[in-house]
């Protein structure tokens, strides 16, 4: 467990310290580039993995710089890209369409992965899922070359002015602060219910199926959400949501076992869109409220957002492996 926790505290350092050279780099070049180069670090990342398999932990240090770098660089041209590609009137349409294909890859592929790992058994069956994650990724990458050159309107970059704002604006700290907080939540959860499975259950079938429930309840959430109107009243569906989730929480820590896992990931999965999609309405209602040029700082505004729920994540996995020692 703590090195697995290493590797994520690790993970998500070199995310804040890359979030902003991502952002400078697909500002200077375009949003293809960035990504092909994220997509190019993913396939090391896995060469890695099945290069080092015997002693993954010496370098532990490398494979986790590698995973922080592909990921921002990859995932902040990506946001960047859908909004400077999708207008407004397709967007929802678009996002819909993105997570029908993410749940479909969510329920299938981790059972898929846990199977064979079962089935080939230990080392060798993580080595196959590593090769086919290797050849996903060229795929990726392949693909990514085949995208139109796309940059933003300015090859300017306003990230100090943009991370200075959302110290000293009062609501814009307020809604960073929810993100810091989001990346508390996940920083632990992300990888501790696996981890607990994997430890009852002795397989990773098991994980595999954990991940499928929580595919489906969400997209259970998104299709619920979808059909709320969200337009007035934006505190509703969050507060339900933290009340439902954090009684999940308590159903975990009370009574741990691998149904009460298994209904929180669940459950958390199905309420999860109420509290986000409401949260990301009213976070850029903030930004246009506090500063109209907010706003149109897309790549700047996200790449912040990452740095406070990365400091969040970094925070609760440093506390978690201090209980873990004692």
């Amino acid at each position: 467990i703590l090195l697995v926790i290493k590797y994520n505290v690790l993970m998500a350092a070199f995310m804040v310290l890359f979030c902003c050279l991502a952002g400078i780099f697909a500002k200077k070049m375009t949003y293809e580039v960035s990504m092909c180069f994220g997509a190019v670090v993913y396939v090391a990342v896995y060469v890695c993995l099945i290069w080092f398999y015997r002693e993954p932990g010496k370098y532990l240090a490398l494979i986790s710089m590698l995973s922080g770098l592909g990921t921002a660089f990859f995932y902040i041209s990506y946001n960047s890209l859908v909004n400077v590609m999708i207008g407004s009137f397709l967007r929802k349409q678009y996002v819909l369409f993105q997570s029908i294909i993410s749940v479909i890859l969510g329920i299938v592929l981790p059972v898929i992965s846990g199977a064979v790992i079962l089935i080939a058994g230990g080392r060798a069956g993580y080595i196959i899922v590593f090769v086919a994650c290797v050849m996903m990724c060229s795929l990726a990458t392949f693909l990514c070359f085949m995208l139109p050159k796309v940059r933003g309107q300015s090859r300017k970059t306003y990230f100090a002015n943009v991370l200075l704002k959302s110290v000293t604006s009062k609501k814009y700290f307020l809604v960073s602060s929810c993100d810091l907080i989001r990346g508390l939540k996940e920083g632990v959860l992300a990888f501790l219910m696996p981890v607990i499975i994997l430890k009852m259950a002795g397989n990773e079938l098991s994980v595999g199926l954990y991940v499928s429930v929580c595919a489906i309840a969400g997209v259970l959430g998104n299709f619920l959400m979808n059909k709320t109107n969200i337009t007035e009243k934006l505190y509703r569906p969050m507060l339900l949501s933290a009340i439902v989730q954090s009684a999940a929480a308590l159903l975990v820590v009370f009574w741990l076992n691998l149904f009460s896992v298994f209904v929180f990931g669940f459950v958390t999965s199905l309420f999860l869109p109420q509290f986000q999609t409401p949260f990301n309405v009213e976070y850029y209602n903030v930004l246009e409220e506090v500063d109209t040029k907010l706003s149109r700082r897309i790549l700047e505004t996200s790449c912040v957002k990452e740095i406070y729920s990365n400091i969040g994540r970094i925070v609760s996995l440093l506390m978690l492996s201090l209980v873990v020692q004692n």
